[in-house]
């Protein structure tokens, strides 16, 4: 049984904004990486920009450690595979709301969870 404690953010007016899950990783097999191409990790087309509110530094780092921990993705490689998740050229054209849905499938993912 894997040990694990969960972090949760929300906004200011109590909205969940994001939730990390803290896993032991000596229990947690990893997923194969070709599970980053399902398409149920990619947010819904929108201009990126729908909300006016872009992706946050944090959820850039979250989205940075998802990729290195969970796919041996790191520098520019997980860049890259960030960008074609979310189908832009640069994070400036991600919203803040495209981020979090995508991280929470990619957490729920990493727990070995269905998305659907």
């Amino acid at each position: 049984m894997s040990q694990s404690k969960s972090i949760e953010f929300y906004t200011p007016s109590g909205i969940l904004f994001c939730k990390a899950i803290l896993t032991d990783l000596e229990t947690v097999p990893h997923p194969k990486s070709e599970s980053l191409t399902n398409h149920s990790t990619k947010p819904e087309k929108g201009n990126g920009k729908s909300n006016g509110e872009s992706i946050t530094d944090p959820q850039k780092r979250l989205l940075f450690r998802l990729m290195a921990t969970n796919y041996q993705l790191e520098g520019d490689a997980a860049s890259d595979k960030i960008k074609e998740l979310f189908g832009v050229n640069s994070f400036k054209e991600v919203s803040k709301f495209d981020a979090s849905k995508v991280i929470e499938r990619l957490l729920e993912e990493e727990r070995g969870g269905n998305h659907d």
